[in-house]
């Protein structure tokens, strides 16, 4: 369908996307988008109907190849790759785009005749001398092939996913002759290469977009740009739930864990302070013997009329026993305001304890993100606790699955930055004025959204000088542009590239 069309725009706005726009050339109102996604975690293509373009962190990508014409697309044999073929311009120069859709080391390459000119992964040095002409990966399919292999698949169709295999399993494939084996598999090629539907199933507890209908099918498309768009949309959206269920899960089970350690803790302590003889009947015994104990002593036995038991009793030798009687009683009311403390505590923490077991229950049922977001957002589950506040340098928050930290002081900010964080990770900090240094944890292949970052820069605002302006300039950076030298000041540092960001201060995780 492209082969005419005008490539109108090339850019990405996320770290592993990019997008394509054309326009038809004899009727320049039509609009066709490509979308590639090379996560390392999930590589596939979709296909907008519309695509509406930010106006910051927008990088135009393959300059050379925009305002040309396709000529032409070339899927390359037994092989997960295919060309955008250019027209050539007034340089003769001959242009390919390669999409090279390797799982985790998918990459976009454009070609100048025949050799890589723009890597989009630029990480990915092996493409820089990748040979386009020599990717077609030719296989044999003939009988007398088959034949000499035993049909074995394994060997005959090395690119056979795993979908295919099962699909072979389930039909008794490894037990027919020869012969029959043979005409399944020519059977099947015919049907995958012009495949009259496409469909949507859920396999081994993972979604597919499948030419075969194995395990649940949840949806089918005749046509193909239907079902991959419907598939992006879901898989991503399940991809993400994921992501963020199994990080709130984490968060909460090690909770969990905390709240019933404290739980038997504290309920043993107050066992063992309601169990023994209580402080204040221990000074109405010394009080009741007065003349039994002896001067200068440090442990006196007397008989306990409350447990009709003998007691010893510590004493302090320097005081009287009417003195150490008072001192009992002292500690009596103490302890009696401890006990009710510890029942406050316990009360406290039990439900709490209901509460993340309500929380993970939650996690359990819901299946949909929004939902999540949403329940995560009303519950005002974004503050982290996982340790007390004494022990950590920093504040904590859960901002849409981020970790965020949050420096106290200067010397806290020092011990963030050189004990708690990457050079991956994203740093923030109030401009010009005396904060808090914050730090947006880095996921491996999961971009910092706009949305996370505006959050964590309204918290670096928040805990700045500037926490009650209208608006606040705030740097972001990422963490290895940071700089800490020894003739700084506690919570000083160089920053040696910055961007700068206007944002509300607000405390927006409570």
């Amino acid at each position: 369908m492209l082969t005419g069309w005008t490539l109108a725009a090339s850019f990405s706005q996320n770290k592993d996307e990019l997008v394509l726009g054309f326009f038809n050339t004899q009727q320049p109102e039509e609009e066709f988008y490509l979308k590639a996604l090379l996560d390392a975690r999930f590589c596939c293509l979709q296909f907008p109907g519309d695509y509406k373009r930010t106006k910051k962190n927008s990088v135009d990508l393959f300059k050379s190849i925009l305002g040309k014409k396709v000529k032409g697309v070339r899927q390359f044999l037994n092989e997960r790759s295919f060309a955008l073929l250019f027209e050539e311009g007034p340089s003769d120069a001959s242009y390919g785009l390669l999409f090279k859709m390797h799982g985790n080391r998918s990459n976009v390459v454009l070609f100048e005749n025949e050799k890589p000119l723009e890597l989009f992964r630029n990480n990915l040095k092996n493409d820089e001398t990748l040979d386009i002409s020599a990717l077609d990966r030719p296989l044999d399919f003939s009988y007398q092939h088959f034949l000499e292999q035993q049909g074995k698949v394994a060997l005959l169709y090395p690119t056979l996913g795993p979908l295919g295999k099962e699909y072979l399993r389930m039909h008794y494939y490894d037990a027919l002759p020869l012969p029959e084996k043979w005409e399944m598999m020519q059977s099947l090629l015919k049907q995958w290469e012009t495949p009259p539907v496409y469909f949507i199933i859920l396999y081994a507890s993972q979604l597919h977009l499948s030419l075969i209908p194995i395990g649940q099918v949840k949806a089918q498309f005749e046509d193909p740009i239907q079902a991959i768009n419907h598939f992006f949309a879901e898989y991503t959206r399940q991809f993400f739930l994921s992501l963020e269920k199994n990080e709130w899960t984490r968060v909460l089970e090690k909770e969990r864990e905390q709240a019933e350690n404290y739980l038997a803790k504290t309920r043993q302590k107050l066992k063992d302070l309601q169990d023994g003889s209580s402080l204040e009947e221990i000074a109405n015994i010394l009080m009741a013997n007065l003349h039994q104990v002896p001067a200068r002593a440090t442990q006196v036995e007397l008989f306990d009329f409350y447990h009709n038991q003998p007691i010893f009793i510590k004493l302090k030798k320097e005081l009287s026993p009417q003195k150490n009687a008072e001192v009992y009683y002292r500690k009596a009311k103490n302890q009696k305001l401890e006990i009710k403390k510890l029942e406050e505590n316990l009360l406290q923490k039990q439900q709490q304890l209901s509460d993340i077991q309500r929380h993970l229950a939650f996690l359990q049922s819901n299946q949909q993100l929004k939902e999540l977001r949403q329940y995560v957002k009303e519950e005002g589950l974004e503050e982290v606790k996982t340790s007390p506040a004494q022990e950590l340098p920093y504040r904590q928050f859960l901002i849409e699955g981020f970790t965020v930290m949050v420096g106290k002081n200067a010397k806290s900010n020092d011990t963030l930055l050189r004990q708690h964080t990457y050079k991956e990770d994203l740093w923030l900090h109030a401009k010009d004025v005396a904060g808090s240094h914050v730090i947006i944890k880095y996921q491996s292949g999961v971009r910092f959204s706009k949305q996370v970052i505006e959050k964590a820069a309204q918290l670096a605002a928040y805990y700045s000088k500037r926490k009650t302006d209208s608006l606040c300039p705030v740097i972001v950076t990422p963490r290895k542009y940071v700089r800490k030298s020894k003739d700084l000041a506690p919570g000083q540092v160089k920053v040696d590239r910055e961007e700068t960001i206007l944002v509300e201060p607000k405390l927006v995780v409570r």
